[in-house]
């Protein structure tokens, strides 16, 4: 019996390894986007947005070229490696910037298993001095992208 199913398995997995992986969603076209707000709610409680957003006319002539570039809305999936390098690359860079303008001290630690970034600005007022701001910002809990561009200045401007 063990040998009857695990011929029939051994027969079946070629052809279940065969069959086509579903091709990923084609681009959006100019025919097909939407030109104007909407949205709705279906069947399943899923909220369904449409927001469209023009390029502001007193924008630069470059950062209306670079708002208008096209980009394709599906691309292909990033792998979780690859949107981790490209993540600790953005964020090594935001450091860097931001303490040239916000001069600090900082020190990653963790505090009850949790990894945190304790900045400490230049120049803190006595008044400050031993108060704690917690910044919790949107993208912590999944990939730690805005920690620095936050928590940088609004520590050396609180």
């Amino acid at each position: 019996m063990r040998f009857s199913a695990a011929a029939l398995l051994l027969a079946v997995m070629p052809a279940l390894l065969a069959q086509e992986k579903p091709a990923p969603p084609k681009p959006t076209t100019a025919a097909e986007a939407p030109t104007r707000d909407t949205s709705y709610i279906d069947e399943n409680g899923t909220a369904h947005v449409t927001r469209v957003v023009p390029v502001p006319e007193d924008l630069s002539p470059q950062a209306k070229a670079s708002l208008s570039r096209r980009e394709p809305d599906q691309g292909p999936p990033q792998s979780l490696a690859q949107r981790r390098k490209m993540t600790d690359a953005y964020t090594a860079g935001a450091k860097v910037e931001w303490t040239k303008i916000c001069p600090n001290t900082l020190t990653d630690t963790t505090i009850a298993g949790v990894p945190v970034h304790v900045v400490v600005p230049e120049g803190m007022p006595d008044e400050n001095k031993g108060k704690v701001l917690l910044n919790l910002h949107g993208g912590g809990f999944n990939s730690d992208s805005g920690s620095y561009t936050e928590s940088i200045p609004i520590a050396s401007f609180t």
